[in-house]
């Protein structure tokens, strides 16, 4: 198993801030889930995070997506090169 180049997380905006933010619980309202996406939106670690997230199935927002809208953009993405 190889350790993976994780210095990007240096540079997210999320640093530092609570973790639980970005692991919303069944039933949290969408504003409160809508203001912590948002603090994705400028990040500069938003690439990384989201390529991170993918490798790892990440659960919880990563990159500003959550577990659902990932699948989808992966599906999408399969569909649109052949199924690979």
């Amino acid at each position: 198993m190889s350790i993976e180049d994780q210095s990007w997380r240096e540079e997210a905006k999320c640093r530092g801030m609570d973790p639980n933010l970005f692991h919303p619980e069944r039933g949290t309202p969408y504003p409160e889930i809508l203001a912590v996406k948002r603090i994705c939106e400028p990040c500069p670690a938003k690439s990384q995070c989201l390529d991170f997230a993918y490798r790892n199935d990440g659960i919880g927002i990563w990159g500003g997506l959550s577990e659902r809208e990932r699948k989808l953009y992966r599906r999408k993405w399969r569909m649109n090169n052949n199924g690979n």
